[in-house]
């Protein structure tokens, strides 16, 4: 399971809408065969979390209906004209 924690990132980032642990399970079980487990995920999502809390990002990690995703943090997010 190499680099899966990039995996996982890559997985949040190119999804449109909040990915769940489950999908993204299927998802590299189907592409890599790797057997992974909710708590596997749910690990590598705190720590992208605290990542992503870091000042030096605009985004950060939300989890949205059981799910996740990356979204501008509200103080870059800019008003509407």
């Amino acid at each position: 399971m190499k680099l899966l924690k990039q995996h996982i990132e890559a997985l949040i980032f190119t999804t449109e809408q909040a990915i769940t642990p489950d999908e993204m399970i299927s998802c590299l079980k189907a592409v890599y065969g790797w057997d992974l487990k909710k708590d596997d995920i749910i690990a590598i999502t705190d720590e992208l979390k605290v990542k992503y809390a870091s000042e030096e990002f605009s985004y950060e990690l939300n989890e949205i209906a059981g799910g996740f995703q990356f979204l501008s943090k509200k103080n870059f997010m800019l008003p509407f004209m």
